[in-house]
């Protein structure tokens, strides 16, 4: 990206250990609940949620009024 888009952000060194932080336990969290999940359910049933669980995160957010979902959005929903 920075290929694209030669541009630095400025930010601290506090913003950056924060996202630091973020990053390590949220690719940790999300490692250990997809395999307690497939202790308790199929691989199966397991791939088919992971797959699914942005287009209902894009729902959520539609919900909440955080973003306004397009007629694509809905369009690639379908397919």
């Amino acid at each position: 990206m920075f290929i694209l888009c030669p541009r630095f952000l400025k930010s601290t060194l506090k913003d950056e250990s924060y996202l630091i932080l973020a990053g390590l336990s949220g690719i940790t969290i999300y490692n250990l609940f997809l395999n307690l999940a497939m202790d308790y359910s199929k691989v199966s049933n397991v791939s088919v949620i992971i797959a699914t669980a942005p287009l209902f995160t894009a729902l959520l957010a539609a919900f909440l009024k955080i973003e306004k979902l397009s007629f694509i959005f809905f369009v690639a929903f379908i397919l």
